[in-house]
């Protein structure tokens, strides 16, 4: 599962990955992982909407 930011339909950051074979939400991903949005946002706004897990 990947943890992924649509910033619009043709440009979609990846921002970790998580080997399962569970469905996982945004939050599970944000929990195991411990990723920093903050960190990755170095202090710029960022919408929590576009966070989205794909496989």
């Amino acid at each position: 599962m990947k943890l992924v930011y649509v910033h619009d339909e043709n440009n979609v950051e990846v921002l970790t990955e998580v080997v399962t074979n569970h469905s996982m939400s945004v939050e599970d991903i944000l929990d195991l992982t411990d990723f920093d949005l903050n960190a990755w946002a170095d202090g710029e706004d960022y919408d929590y909407n576009a966070l989205q897990v794909r496989a």
